[in-house]
């Protein structure tokens, strides 16, 4: 497993900080991958905060079914990179958030999701891309204050394509 920091170095270091733990989903098909597209012009995998009483994978289950619609199947899923991330939390004290990303399969057919106010909000759409494309639609990004999550995707994205790239299949 890899394992990743990214410190933005954006918040209060004399204020307070919270922890959260949120699992997301790496699901691959046919060279494209399955991702949410948001209003600010943002992708990123499917995935969230853990919540009380929840393993990862009740997590991980869980939140690609309500951003996709998509049922991951159990037995295909494997953690393969886990990022511990410091960014500016609300209002500008330390958020501590530690992502883990498992490479996993989802049944063919999606259902019905289930978004949270926020996500609807910021218009989440379902869509498969390449990373490529994927890596180009988080670099245009100008303004990441609504969508502070970018770096962190972007950073994932571009340890999933070199590491695709290494002897054509991925080494991670």
């Amino acid at each position: 497993m890899l394992n990743l920091t990214l410190d933005l170095q954006n918040y209060r270091v004399d204020g307070t900080f919270v922890q959260r733990v949120a699992a997301r989903g790496i699901i691959c098909r046919d060279g494209k991958y399955l991702v949410i597209v948001g209003k600010y012009g943002d992708c990123k995998f499917p995935g969230g905060g853990q919540e009380e009483g929840e393993t990862l994978w009740d997590t991980l289950k869980r939140e690609v079914q309500e951003e996709t619609g998509y049922l991951v199947k159990e037995e295909t899923a494997k953690e393969i990179i886990c990022v511990t991330e410091r960014r500016k939390g609300d209002p500008d004290d330390l958020m501590i958030m530690r992502s883990h990303y498992f490479l996993c399969e989802v049944e063919a057919a999606a259902g019905e999701r289930d978004l949270d106010d926020y996500e609807a909000e910021y218009e989440y759409q379902v869509k498969w891309l390449t990373l490529e494309e994927c890596i180009r639609i988080n670099e245009a990004v100008t303004d990441d204050s609504d969508i502070p999550w970018v770096a962190r995707e972007l950073m994932v994205m571009r340890e999933l394509n070199a590491a695709s790239h290494m002897d054509g299949h991925s080494s991670l």
